[in-house]
């Protein structure tokens, strides 16, 4: 609803990788592509200090849909295995950058701005068919009025309503 200018989706190296997980992935990022006026979508494939990454299926997923990379693997493996850098340098004893890190993150996504700053304008390429599948591309958020107890719809609520979810997520074929 904001119309931002630029995304970066990350797919969290905690979440499964199991096939409904990345379908969901791709619905959101396929739901971020296909609006009026899409953003620039970049993906950010972190890794844990076990050097566990998701990009096995997020390296084909942008390919597959020619979006942008910022891998962390890529710039930060080569520089721990010469001991240029150890992991507590970037990240805490699992996955989550320190402070540090979210500064090498940070200058990352600059680099990868300013990188694109300099290319060519080139039209948008029409939006391939999924990838895996996407069928919660037409998902909205929906935000319960004060005066209701709960959403009403004859489309499912993901998740139920309770105490904990004062929000809902309405899936419907027909709202686009």
């Amino acid at each position: 609803q904001h119309q931002p200018d630029l995304v970066v989706l990350e797919f969290a190296i905690n979440e499964t990788t199991l096939r409904p997980s990345v379908i969901a992935f791709e619905s959101l990022l396929r739901k971020l592509l296909c609006q009026p006026e899409p953003p620039v979508v970049c993906f950010l494939l972190i890794r844990s200090m076990d050097d566990y990454s998701c990009e096995s299926f997020m390296l084909p997923l942008a390919e597959h849909y020619g979006l942008p990379c910022i891998r962390l693997r890529k710039g930060l493996n080569p520089v721990l295995e010469r001991g240029e850098l150890c992991w507590a340098d970037y990240g805490d004893p699992e996955s989550h950058p320190t402070d540090d890190g979210q500064r090498l993150l940070a200058d990352c996504l600059l680099h990868l701005i300013k990188t694109a700053q300099s290319l060519p304008d080139e039209s948008p390429e029409p939006i391939p068919e999924p990838w895996l599948d996407a069928p919660y591309q037409a998902i909205r958020y929906v935000l319960p009025n004060a005066d209701c107890s709960a959403v009403q719809t004859a489309a499912p609520i993901c998740p139920r309503q309770n105490h904990s979810f004062p929000t809902a997520f309405l899936l419907s074929p027909d709202t686009g």
